[in-house]
């Protein structure tokens, strides 16, 4: 089940917390790192990443819920 899109107005994720949180997450895959590093270098360039690469426009979905 997906979240809605956060607020695009002065929001979004620091992209330092949502690293943390899927590295302490126990559900985590092997490869997380580099598939994270992927998905925010797509939404850079879909312009969804803040201009000092701090912040970035997301969805959450939960992990491992059907």
């Amino acid at each position: 089940m997906s979240a809605p899109l956060l607020p695009t107005a002065a929001s979004g994720s620091e992209i330092a917390a949502l690293e943390h949180a899927v590295s302490v997450h126990p559900g985590r895959l092997p490869d997380w790192l580099p598939r994270f590093v992927v998905m925010i270098e797509y939404a850079a360039s879909q312009g969804w990443v803040d201009g000092h690469n701090r912040r970035v426009r997301a969805h959450r979905e939960r992990a491992g819920r059907d």
